[in-house]
């Protein structure tokens, strides 16, 4: 079974299709409370990833999630402090 391409990353190729050449399409995440944050960062970010999209670069992120699920609420630091490093 082949892997779907992320929305996110769907949407920065069809964005950073229309740049010219030179130009940087700087992304932004908002919440920071599930892996694929990540995941994103690593594709948009990392030339050698598959799913790399050329021009296309995260470049910050807004900590966030959902305070009244657990599951969310308690992963929002890690992820956040995990994406500074990618």
């Amino acid at each position: 079974m082949k892997a779907k391409t992320p929305i996110p990353t769907v949407l920065a190729i069809m964005l950073a299709a229309h740049l010219p050449a030179a130009a940087e399409l700087r992304i932004g995440i908002i919440g920071t409370d599930t892996s694929h944050v990540i995941a994103f960062a690593h594709a948009l970010n990392g030339q050698q990833d598959p799913q790399h999209v050329n021009g296309a670069r995260v470049v910050i992120a807004y900590k966030g999630g959902s305070p009244e699920i657990k599951e969310s609420r308690d992963r929002v630091d890690r992820f956040a402090s995990e994406l500074q490093t990618t």
